[in-house]
C-alpha cells in the first residue's frame, strides 16, 4: 500500500440522490476520500475550508450561480484545487466555457460507469469518475485531447 494520503473530493452538485451516490463511490475508494457535499455554490462559498480540497465535482447546472460562474469565483479566490466539470451537456460551447473559465476537466454524467464500478457491482454514478478524479488532481488533463483542442482552439472554425 502507497504511503500516499487519500486525494479529498467535494461535491457541488443540487441533485441530491445524484449527490450522495457520488459520495458514496468516491468514498468507497481508498484513493478518495469525500470532505463534503454542496447542493449549490453559494453554500461552497460559504465554507472555510475551501483550500483544503484536492479536487472539486461541479455541475454545471447549478441553480443561482451556475457551475462555470463557480469556477471562476473559486479561480479569482486562488483556491488551489482543481475542478472537475460534471454535467448532461456535451455541446463544444459549454465544453469551452468549462474549461476557458479553469475547468481541469469535463465529466459527462451519461458516460458509462468504469470497469472497476461494473466489476464491483457500482452503479452507474461513478462513470469513469475514479479515473478523471485521479488524472485531475495529478496535473493530467481527464478531458480527451481531441475534444479539448477541438472546443478550445482559438483559430477553429465555429461554422
Amino acid at each position: 500500500m502507497s504511503n500516499e494520503r487519500s486525494i479529498r473530493v467535494a461535491i457541488i452538485e443540487d441533485e441530491s440522490v445524484l449527490r450522495k451516490g457520488l459520495a458514496k463511490r468516491i468514498t468507497a475508494d481508498p484513493r478518495f476520500v469525500c470532505t463534503d457535499v454542496f447542493g449549490s455554490a453559494e453554500a461552497l462559498l460559504a465554507a472555510d475550508f475551501l483550500d483544503k480540497i484536492d479536487v472539486f465535482l461541479i455541475d454545471i447546472g447549478l441553480p443561482g450561480i451556475s457551475g462555470i460562474t463557480l469556477i471562476e469565483r473559486l479561480r479569482s479566490l486562488g483556491v488551489p484545487g482543481q475542478m472537475l466539470m460534471l454535467t448532461n451537456f456535451d455541446d463544444d460551447a459549454n465544453v469551452r466555457s468549462a474549461i476557458m473559465a479553469g475547468a481541469r476537466g469535463y465529466l459527462l454524467k451519461t458516460t458509462p460507469p468504469s470497469a472497476s464500478a461494473r466489476r464491483t457491482g457500482g452503479d452507474s454514478h461513478w462513470w469513469r469518475a475514479d479515473e478523471r478524479l485521479r488524472c485531475s488532481h495529478h496535473h493530467e488533463l481527464p478531458v480527451g485531447a481531441s475534444k479539448a483542442k477541438r472546443t478550445c482552439d482559438p483559430n477553429r472554425s465555429r461554422a
